[in-house]
């Protein structure tokens, strides 16, 4: 599997700026596969099982990345994304003025 160089970059920074094991996990499977790592490795290396980092590869290529990040990850709007800036608050907590 091979991400776009927008996707890898996006990935890349928020994994460094990841706290939540969960999330770290969900975005470090995408970029140990864009390395060419096999599921078994991965899943060595994260404490997962194999199958749910097929699981993982599958909704990314079915959904795409936002949607794939939709869940878990701060609200990543299309702007904020041609930006290079993440919003800093989760959907639970972000606010919206109408």
């Amino acid at each position: 599997m091979k991400l776009s160089a927008t996707d890898y970059s996006l990935l890349r920074e928020l994994q460094q700026n990841e706290k939540h094991k969960r999330n770290y996990v969900k975005i470090t499977v995408l970029l140990l596969l864009h390395l060419g790592k096999s599921a078994e490795e991965i899943g060595l290396c994260l404490g997962i099982s194999a199958a749910i980092v097929s699981n993982y590869e599958k909704k990314y290529e079915q959904l795409g990345l936002d949607s794939y990040l939709e869940d878990i990850m701060p609200v990543i709007t299309k702007i904020s994304r041609d930006k290079a800036c993440l919003c800093l608050y989760y959907k639970s907590s972000c606010r919206v003025a109408r």
